[in-house]
């Protein structure tokens, strides 16, 4: 039993009696109780919410420490050893922060990478 059906329970005992100042309190709390059950309601999902903005702004700064601009592309740092992922758009990461991996595209016999996204094309290295 949750604690407004015990207090339910407490109201309808306390009627039976005839304690019509002792039901009225009882009456209170419940009401009471039903608005501090409501802001802990509204209290946990705004919890839930904060905790999930902290995990996406963690994983934007171990994007933003790692992530560098070469040859007009970015690339994020994945080992000790040098090792990188990319090529990433820059006008992307410029303009909304998501990191969209350009494809390659042969144009003339030379490399471009092309972004899905915003279809930005940049000459690849060769």
């Amino acid at each position: 039993m949750n604690i407004r059906d015990e207090i339910k329970s407490i109201a309808r005992q306390i009627k039976k009696i005839g304690d019509v100042d002792l039901h009225k309190k009882i009456f209170d709390i419940q009401a009471e109780i039903s608005i501090v059950l409501e802001e802990n309601k509204k209290l946990a999902e705004e919890s839930n919410t904060l905790k999930e903005e902290i995990d996406k702004l963690k994983e934007k700064l171990k994007i933003m420490k790692s992530i560098r601009l070469e040859d007009s592309v970015y690339w994020v740092a994945t080992g000790s050893k040098g090792e990188k992922e990319g090529p990433f758009c820059p006008n992307c990461w410029g303009t909304k922060e998501i990191l969209v991996l350009m494809g390659m595209d042969i144009v003339r016999n030379r490399p471009y990478n092309k972004c899905p996204e915003c279809m930005l094309v940049i000459r690849a290295k060769e």
